[in-house]
């Protein structure tokens, strides 16, 4: 006789989560949400590099507190100063509440612990918060994408 697996979904998605951080190897810990963003010159407010691109991910792991973070792909804006995660939605300019350090090479990667930054976004969502990246020529955001799950 077989047993339906419905029962078992919750657990066998739990299983199938993994338990690493996926932006970095840093920090190992329940991954709690992972979100992605497309960062475009058109996102910033105000304007950003007409031609620049980047993809973000960023991940929470809540048993390290820990957010995880991992800018690639950066083209087409001149050489990059800083970037930042911010909280403000889509259209709005908003605080700073992480900045971002670099990566070897190109990009950002990298884990922010014991900041309460895990809880806020864990409680606002995604949506709450932008990734971007600021030039000399663009001081005030060369490139931003809003964050969201995928």
């Amino acid at each position: 006789m077989t047993k339906p697996i419905k029962g078992m979904l919750p657990v066998l998605l739990v299983a199938m989560a993994g338990t690493g951080c996926t932006t970095t190897g840093d920090t190992t810990g329940f991954v709690d949400a992972s979100y992605n963003a497309v960062m475009t010159g058109q996102a910033v407010t105000g304007g950003g590099d007409p031609d620049g691109f980047a993809t973000a991910q960023v991940t929470v792991t809540r048993n390290t507190d820990a957010v995880c973070y991992n800018i690639a792909a950066v083209r087409d804006i001149s050489e990059p100063v800083v970037a930042h995660i911010h909280k403000a939605p889509a259209g709005q300019d908003g605080p700073v509440v992480a900045e971002l350090d670099r990566a070897e090479g190109s990009g950002w990667n990298g884990c922010i612990t014991d900041t309460g930054l895990m809880t806020a976004m864990l409680q606002a969502g995604p949506s709450a918060y932008y990734v971007q990246v600021m030039t000399e020529e663009y001081p005030q955001g060369a490139i931003r994408g809003q964050l969201r799950y995928d």
